[in-house]
């Protein structure tokens, strides 16, 4: 088997372990729903890292992320290829869901300090994502050694391996990492509701559609 592409290495309504490799990254993540535990997340950017350790805090998921560069060491690759590895994961985890019933979409908003946000997902088989930014915080073009643009190509990237749809909006903030992890809080919470049980969706998904295809 080549060594490029996303493989899934192991898949159940509990736990999935998801690798993907290119030219310029290796990337591999393991999410679990068990008992809460330590965390093994190591993107190479700090920032990043506390953003995912946020979604796993908020959706009660837990995360493991390792990456690493081939060629070269550019945080843009890694914030996308991350996100598109961490978004297959969580799609995983909902498509062995479908069988018993599970909402399949949610929103969320949440707050930190002076900042507030509001996050939605919704999987369908699709990818979209969309990133309001309008407050002041959300404005800053750098955030704790990350450039803000890397952390909505983590978004897109995450929508893209996931094939759902995604909006976060910034809605209030001054302060840069309040604002985004006023998003990253909130997007957490929605993806908690969308992983939720639903026996009423038992063998379909959130859309009218009934199928991730």
């Amino acid at each position: 088997m080549s060594e490029f592409g996303i493989r899934i290495m192991k898949t159940n309504e509990k736990e999935v372990e998801v690798k993907r490799g290119t030219r310029e990254s290796r990337i591999e993540t393991r999410i679990d729903s068990g008992e809460r535990r330590e965390f093994k997340i190591n993107s190479g950017m700090q920032f990043l890292n506390h953003m995912i350790e946020t979604i796993a805090w908020r959706a009660c998921m837990n995360i493991d992320l390792k990456t690493e560069t081939t060629n070269y060491e550019l945080k843009h690759v890694i914030a996308e290829d991350s996100g598109i590895v961490l978004g297959k994961a969580f799609a995983e985890i909902l498509a062995n869901r479908i069988p018993v019933g599970v909402n399949g979409s949610g929103c969320a908003s949440a707050i930190i300090d002076e900042a507030k946000a509001f996050a939605a997902v919704s999987f369908e088989g699709r990818a979209n994502c969309f990133v309001e930014r309008n407050c002041d915080g959300s404005k800053i073009t750098e955030v704790d050694g990350m450039y803000a643009c890397d952390l909505v190509a983590f978004l897109e990237g995450f929508a893209q391996g996931g094939k759902l749809s995604a909006r976060m909006d910034l809605e209030k903030g001054r302060d840069p990492h309040h604002t985004w992890e006023s998003g990253f809080r909130a997007l957490g919470e929605a993806l908690k509701s969308a992983l939720s049980p639903n026996s009423w969706r038992k063998n379909t998904t959130a859309g009218v559609k009934g199928t991730l295809e």
